[in-house]
């Protein structure tokens, strides 16, 4: 992440702008926690935890998002919160495990397995009555000087 991000600071103009989006503190945490039981069902074993989790806390709030933007370089950093809750379903539950870190959580298990994932997180989410994703971001912009 930090190399990727340098990187892509370095192929910026001077006064050229970089944004940066990170999940909020405690944003998808509950659906996270979700997923790995899921997982760890249809294993028989204890999820792995996603790997992108110790990375996402070191940006998790305005100032640790402000502070990792300035340390790559950038200058007139700002970051806002955008609060965002979204009615979840098992499909949208789904592309989020899909398209995002979550879906570490998945590698190494065949099609099938995978599938039957799917099938149990959708059991859970209604079996815990789990309704809404907190999906609030930050969103990270800084220049190059």
């Amino acid at each position: 992440m930090d190399a990727s991000v340098a990187r892509l600071t370095g192929l910026l103009r001077p006064g050229g702008k970089l944004v940066v989006t990170a999940w909020a503190q405690g944003a998808v945490e509950g659906f996270g926690r979700l997923l790995a039981e899921a997982v760890a069902r249809v294993r028989e074993a204890p999820a792995p935890p996603p790997s992108s989790k110790q990375a996402a806390s070191r940006l998790d709030s305005e100032e640790r998002l402000a502070a990792w933007l300035i340390a790559r370089g950038l200058t007139e950093v700002k970051v806002t919160r955008a609060p965002l809750r979204l009615p979840l379903d098992a499909a949208l539950a789904w592309q989020v495990a899909l398209g995002s870190g979550f879906r570490g959580m998945l590698a190494g298990l065949e099609e099938p397995v995978v599938e039957r994932v799917r099938t149990t997180l959708a059991q859970l989410l209604d079996e815990r009555k789990m309704a809404e994703l907190d999906a609030t971001s930050l969103v990270g912009a800084g220049m190059r000087p």
